[in-house]
């Protein structure tokens, strides 16, 4: 797929900005245009899906991250196949990651251990389901702006 630009349609969700770029693929900022909300639309790049097994390996892995139920852990709306592109629709979360955070201004102590904690409880929660992140930086963990820390 090409990268979607600002105000293309992919499926249903009109894309509105790139908001993060990964190893998997890339996230924009997008509109559902069936329910007129902002989501994370996360794009995965076509080099990693190619292989014969991934789509079930991949179904399976959505499935029982779908099924976790963390306020630390972003909830997936849905997962779907688009063009040929695979789509991970989820809620956009404004306040951007902790990497974006921490470039903006200094964190007090208790700001860093209290995001250290909800990090870690959110994983947590991931090995109790038998998930290992495997890509915990802090350009993955987003912050809300209510979180105050």
């Amino acid at each position: 797929m090409a990268v979607p630009e600002s105000g293309n349609v992919l499926g249903k969700y009109r894309i509105v900005r790139p908001i993060g770029r990964g190893g998997m693929g890339v996230v924009y900022l997008a509109e559902d245009g069936n329910l007129g909300r902002e989501v994370a639309l996360k794009v995965l790049d076509r080099t990693v899906t190619c292989g014969e097994d991934f789509e079930e390996r991949f179904r399976q892995e959505a499935r029982t991250v779908a099924g976790l139920k963390h306020p630390n852990i972003v909830t997936i709306h849905s997962l779907e196949r688009i063009d040929g592109d695979w789509v991970i629709d989820m809620p956009y979360i404004e306040g951007g990651s902790l990497a974006d955070v921490t470039c903006r201004g200094g964190l007090t102590l208790g700001q860093q251990l209290g995001y250290a904690r909800d990090a870690l409880l959110a994983l947590a929660s991931c090995h109790e389901a038998g998930i290992v992140h495997r890509d915990v930086k802090p350009t993955n963990v987003l912050v809300t702006l209510h979180d105050g820390k």
